[in-house]
């Protein structure tokens, strides 16, 4: 479930040449909205770095 909630729409595989494929997942409506909740917090952190920079 982490990995989904890291994962919306897909999941790129790399290697030392770059993308390799892209391997659709699909996630619940609660996963979506977990999601969405982690990016948001994210977002908060790049903004709250970006004013001590």
């Amino acid at each position: 479930m982490v990995l989904a909630i890291c994962i919306w729409a897909f999941l790129q595989l790399l290697e030392k040449k770059g993308i390799e494929k892209i391997i659709e997942v699909k996630l619940t409506s609660k996963e979506k909205l977990m999601l969405k909740k982690s990016v948001k917090s994210v977002q908060g952190l790049v903004s709250a770095v970006d004013k001590l920079l």
